[in-house]
Formats: structure tokens, C-alpha cells, sequence
């Protein structure tokens, strides 16, 4: 790589854009075995090209985490619910048009699939 191409790259990759990419990209990868995570790193420069590709890691991170914390709050409900003996049935919605699955099994495709072709 020439020195210029080096320096263009270390500035791309001391953007705020391309740290939150990584950060999505790092909690994405959380799942997966050590060479899923090799393969989304050596192409995370490329990828990170696809604004596609930024957008649904970015809401994948964001659906997650607003899961896990609807969550929390349901169980909480549901355990004091069930502790007040009111009767009421325990309930979780999962609302399958919002879900973050969905965006992982899309980016699944995006990110490892395509090179697996």
C-alpha cells in the first residue's frame, strides 16, 4: 500500500463514523466463533463502504438493545404481577415486524454469506 492510500485509510478510520460502525460491527459479531469474527474484520473496510451495511448494524445494535430493556421491564411486571396474586396471566409480546432477529439473519447474508460465495 502506497503511503497516501495509508494515510487515507488511517483518517477514514479515526472518523466518528467509522468508530460507531465498529462498535455495531463488534456487538453484531458478539455471537459468533473467532473465524466469523476474523472474516467480519478483514472486510470491515470494505463493508464499511456499503452505507447499506452500516445503517442495519447500526439499527440491529440499537433494536437489540431496546429489546433486552423491554424486556427487562416485562419480567419485571410479570414477576410483581405474579407476586400481587392478582391472577393475571404473564404475557411477553414479541413483535415480530421490529424484531433485531431479522436484521441479523439479513446481515448474516450481507456480511458472511457473500464471501462464503
Amino acid at each position: 500500500m502506497k503511503k497516501q492510500e495509508l494515510n487515507e485509510l488511517n483518517e477514514l478510520m479515526n472518523t466518528a463514523e467509522f468508530k460507531d460502525y465498529l462498535q455495531d460491527l463488534a456487538y453484531f459479531s458478539g455471537i459468533y466463533v473467532e473465524d466469523v469474527k476474523k472474516l467480519m474484520a478483514k472486510n470491515a473496510i470494505v463493508n464499511f463502504e456499503n452505507k447499506t451495511i452500516v445503517k442495519l448494524l447500526h439499527e440491529y445494535r440499537y433494536r437489540s438493545v431496546k429489546e433486552e430493556a423491554d424486556l427487562l421491564r416485562v419480567f419485571d411486571y410479570n414477576v410483581r404481577s405474579l407476586n400481587e396474586d392478582d391472577g393475571e396471566e404473564i404475557s411477553f409480546s414479541n413483535n415480530c415486524l421490529t424484531n433485531s432477529s431479522h436484521y441479523r439473519t439479513v446481515l448474516y447474508d450481507l456480511l458472511i454469506r457473500e464471501e462464503e460465495r
